[in-house]
């Protein structure tokens, strides 16, 4: 809902098809008696959400805070920490959410990535 005040304010497709599904996803958890479907749909509702910030993520990363995906990826990896039983109802969302944020601070990175690994690629060639 704060992403309609203060989000981008062009709506694309697929940003609607994403809103369409978490709102899926959150009527299933709502609708469902069992904890670990309502965990599934949860985390569905969740990942229909992030769609768009991995596409903002890929087309535009200038647009988003390197910083604060960093800390949140480190407040996941963290968090695997405190997990005291590795049950699925248990250890699923904080594994998803790790993968999430690893996914969103690589897709940051590629650009930087790509250039230490072509200098890296170009020295060893003039070496040669």
């Amino acid at each position: 809902i704060l992403s309609l005040k203060y989000g981008e304010k062009e709506t694309s497709r697929s940003n609607l098809i994403c809103l369409l599904g978490a709102i899926i996803g959150i009527f299933l958890w709502w609708l469902l008696s069992s904890p670990i479907i309502a965990l599934v749909a949860f985390t569905f509702s969740d990942f229909m959400g992030v769609i768009p910030t991995l596409k903002k993520s890929y087309l535009n990363p200038s647009e988003e805070s390197l910083q604060s995906w960093f800390l949140s990826l480190t407040g996941s990896f963290l968090n695997l920490f405190a997990i005291n039983a590795w049950l699925f109802s248990i250890s699923f969302y904080p594994i998803y959410a790790l993968t999430t944020n690893i996914m969103i601070v690589i897709l940051l990175l590629r650009k930087k990535i790509m250039r230490v690994v072509y200098e890296q690629y170009i020295t060893i060639i003039n070496k040669n």
